[in-house]
């Protein structure tokens, strides 16, 4: 698709706004609990079943902490490196690509996830960097190579 590798289109106008993202960031987190809320359910289900118990503890309870981050960084990875966007970007209509307009690999994609919650951390830092970036990014696309671009709409 040339609108995505365009240089012309990779503008500081091209890049949705603060409330777009912020928006599209509670959409998703809303779409990963219910993730998280199945993920769960099929876990607890079979244990509750098999053991007449839903007790976890010590190392079933530290796995089963490592298979809820894993189902949410599977979650995000895959679709920011599977047409770059999940389903609040695509519904505020904008992506994530590399720097140079190309789809992010599954690495960059786990990259950029990693430098999204380190930077998020602070107070939410990593956004609110996007309004004195003279690119208008966030903090993490642009310490992972990485930015948002909006998307035209198909008619």
């Amino acid at each position: 698709m040339q609108f995505y590798t365009n240089p012309g289109y990779m503008t500081q106008h091209s890049s949705p706004g603060t409330p777009r993202l912020l928006a599209a960031m509670f959409y998703d987190l809303i779409l990963l609990f219910g993730i998280l809320l199945l993920a769960t359910t099929l876990v607890v289900v079979p244990l509750k079943i098999s053991h007449d118990s839903t007790t976890l503890d010590g190392n079933l309870l530290l796995l089963f902490q490592l298979y809820l981050v894993a189902v949410s960084v599977i979650f995000y990875t895959w679709f920011w490196s599977h047409g770059g966007q999940t389903l609040g970007m695509r519904t505020w209509k904008f992506k994530v690509v590399s720097q140079s307009g190309e789809q992010l690999s599954l690495l960059n994609a786990f990259k950029r996830l990693l430098l999204a919650l380190l930077t998020l951390a602070p107070a939410g830092l990593g956004v609110w960097w996007k309004l004195f970036d003279r690119d208008s990014q966030t903090l993490y696309d642009r310490l992972a190579g990485s930015r948002l671009i909006l998307v035209a709409v198909q008619k």
